[in-house]
């Protein structure tokens, strides 16, 4: 039979025969395989006939260094691609059988060590070949793998597909099977260094998470280093674990990935499902997949449920998660999406715990550009979660890092960091996320750094550095604290709905919406929140810019415009002028006269927008009022307006009070509640060439102890009427 440029010498091998044949044909089949790897010939395919689980050939055991090609074909089903290749009395004799696998028995010995370690070790394997076989040991330990392949010359090509993997009689992959286990037989199926090609499609893998493991290769399917790898297809049932945190469960997990120290590894991974059943009273959820250091990586279609079958009449007093369950990281070119996970009754996450962990390279000298990462959701208990004993309550995870960026991502639901670099340069490419849904309101749902984020729905903090941020809806159960941003992170959220009806169980009414610093060098705009960003009161330090805005357009309530620095705060008033606007914008420091300046619209934002209908000269009219100011000579240079028009031909120009309008007394002016008010009105003509808009912001850098400004929003721009 020809395969791979290799003309392999078929054995047929029928489990269920009364006799052991000579394996020529199907009429005179062999009933057992070599039982050592030894007395197996170089290119021979088992061709196996796929009966019951309970006919089934036990594997060979040992080594063979002659072996470079070799197959355990179970027989192939007609819709399999492998059809086209067995040989026509095959087909004929075997291919109606309505039978799903071939029966493959392991046992790699009963102690871990030394040569009681009896692992299939083909240590030259160029082509192996293992196909719609069922893979199982009979109540002997995993202490070591079955399949081994630890050559390191990236020859081999190891193909696993239409496989199954597991214990016998631990059934975890069958509605029906719902007893409690313990076994150390479901897992350490698959271990391999450096093949060039590694191929796991259209299988099962059962794992048990299990306590006991030696020499660090507890996983199900172990894969160190390859250049090509596609696992596709896969359904994973791994169950709860009675241990967690980044030892555990078992120190292993259903499918490795490491490429740890590997080179120009091209990696596919898509239509992955893993299910998780929980064990007895066992609450820590498994850790499943684990993917690294690709060249290229395709993550795709990748589903974790917690399914309503359980193993056993026990439940956990509590679920979580004390690992990452899915870690896809160190990537140099990515792209990851359509990922759901959905994990009812669990809302607790340990401090080194992630659901999904994801990161990569920002900038890389691989050819090409892809680094996509978009439509993840995560699904966790909102109201009902299974925790006797935090009950719910994690705000001090929430908080946690607050005071220290690099702390950010310890209890996340979702991480996203691409702070990796390429020590040899090349070129910074921008990493785009989008389409995230994460629900977890009870505690840090979202941390990412180094990626420009959009169309997000956030249930939970959040936790950002060094990203360009768009977020539809931040909502979490806690009345504070529900964003921390650094690291010249700027963000726009739409909606923030803070959980104050809940003050009364955790922390605080007054707690702030922004947990991170001025100092922590980011801009965050919010269109509507239901608290405060931050609390009124500023900072005495000086040593932080006051381009570090907090702003809220409507914060508590609808048309209640704030904007907050280190030093400086505008917050809306119910001081007014008659004939103006209803409410002012009050601004002040009174805290530290420190560097830099508040601005209302800075630059790229777009401040207040005001229309020229026609064409012409017109004039900018603002109405302000001054108290306590003692430099009231500082004026010009204290309160900077600044105007921008476009022109016909699309150019831009710039006015500025201090050079280009004047500031007079304003003596007709009613304001209203307050008094002793120093009023004046700027008026600043502007050339208009066509009807257009015209981008007015405002630039406060003036320090008293005492004094503040009121500044009429309504401002006005006039046609000049020519005398």
């Amino acid at each position: 039979m020809l395969f791979s440029n290799t003309n392999f010498v078929v054995k047929y091998v029928d489990p269920s025969a009364a006799d052991n044949g000579d394996g020529t044909d199907p009429a005179t089949p062999l009933n057992v395989l070599p039982a050592s790897a030894g007395d197996i010939e170089n290119a021979t395919c088992f061709l196996i006939r796929r009966t019951a689980e309970e006919n089934a050939v036990q594997l060979p055991q040992g080594s063979n260094a002659d072996i470079t090609h070799l197959m355990f074909l179970g027989m192939p089903k007609e819709s399999d691609p492998m059809w086209q290749f067995v040989p026509p009395e095959a087909r004929a004799a075997w291919g109606a059988d309505a039978a799903e696998y071939a029966n493959l028995k392991a046992d790699t010995g009963s102690e871990p060590y030394g040569d009681s370690v009896k692992s299939l070790l083909l240590d030259q394997a160029k082509c192996f070949v293992l196909y719609r076989a069922n893979v199982f040991r009979d109540n002997t330990p995993a202490y070591a793998s079955i399949f081994k392949f630890p050559n390191q010359n990236y020859e081999a090509s190891l193909i696993f597909e239409y496989c199954r993997f597991g214990a016998k009689g631990v059934d975890i992959d069958k509605e029906n099977y719902t007893e409690q286990t313990s076994t150390s037989s479901a897992k350490s199926y698959i271990e391999a260094k450096f093949p060039k090609v590694f191929s796991l499609k259209h299988c099962i893998v059962n794992m048990v998470s299990s306590s006991d493991y030696y020499g660090g290769y507890g996983h199900a399917i172990y894969l160190e280093n390859a250049h090509f790898i596609t696992a596709n297809d896969i359904q994973v049932f791994a169950t709860s674990s009675q241990y967690g945190g980044d030892s555990g469960p078992s120190g292993g997990i259903p499918l490795c990935f490491t490429n740890g120290s590997g080179e120009d590894a091209f990696g596919h991974y898509e239509n992955i499902t893993c299910n998780i059943l929980i064990n007895g009273t066992w609450g820590y959820l498994p850790g499943l997949f684990y993917s690294a250091k690709n060249q290229y990586c395709l993550l795709k279609k990748f589903r974790v449920n917690i399914l309503d079958r359980k193993l056993g009449t026990e439940t956990p007093g509590i679920l979580r998660v004390g690992q990452s369950m899915i870690r896809c990281l160190s990537n140099h070119e990515y792209r990851i999406e359509d990922i759901d996970i959905k994990l009812p009754k669990c809302w607790r996450i340990e401090s080194n715990g992630h659901i999904c962990s994801i990161s990569g390279f920002s900038n890389i000298t691989t050819p090409g550009y892809c680094k996509s990462v978009k439509n993840i959701s995560i699904q966790m208990a909102e109201t009902d979660g299974v925790d006797n004993e935090g009950n719910g309550l994690y705000y001090d995870q929430a908080k946690y890092g607050t005071d220290d960026c690099g702390r950010y991502n310890y209890y996340s639901a979702l991480e996203l960091s691409f702070s990796e670099r390429s020590y040899n340069e090349g070129s910074w490419e921008p990493v785009m996320v989008s389409g995230i849904t994460v629900s977890h309101p009870r505690g840090v749902a979202l941390y990412c750094f180094g990626a420009q984020l959009h169309n997000c729905e956030i249930k939970g903090s959040v936790k950002l550095r060094r990203v360009t941020g768009d977020i539809s809806t931040v909502e979490t159960f806690y009345p504070g604290y529900a964003i921390c941003a650094a690291e010249g992170t700027t963000l726009r959220v739409h909606q923030l709905t803070l959980g104050k009806a809940n003050a009364a169980t955790v922390g605080s009414a007054d707690d702030p919406a922004i947990g991170s610093n001025y100092s922590d060098s980011s801009f965050i705009y919010v269109d509507v929140s239901n608290g405060a960003l931050k609390s009124n009161q500023c900072s005495t330090a000086t040593d932080v810019w006051n381009g570090y805005n907090c702003v809220c357009a409507n914060e508590s309530d609808s048309g209640h415009y704030t904007c907050r620095s280190n030093n400086y705060i505008t917050d809306t008033w119910n001081v007014h002028r008659t004939g103006g606007a209803p409410a002012c914008l009050k601004l002040y420091n009174n805290s530290a006269d420190g560097s830099g300046f508040l601005s209302l619209g800075r630059a790229p934002f777009t401040g207040i927008r005001l229309t020229a209908e026609k064409a012409g000269m017109h004039n900018l009219i603002l109405y302000a009022a001054v108290k306590g100011m003692s430099n009231f000579d500082q004026l010009s240079r204290k309160l900077l307006i600044q105007a921008t028009v476009t022109h016909a031909d699309g150019t831009e120009e710039t006015y500025f009070s201090s050079i280009a309008g004047q500031w007079q007394e304003d003596v007709e002016s009613v304001w209203n509640n307050d008094s002793e008010l120093q009023q004046i009105k700027l008026v600043m003509p502007i050339a208009v060439e066509q009807a257009s808009n015209v981008d007015v912001k405002i630039h406060f850098s003036w320090y008293s102890a005492t004094g503040f400004v009121y500044l009429d929003p309504a401002i006005q721009l006039l046609p000049v009427v020519s005398e």
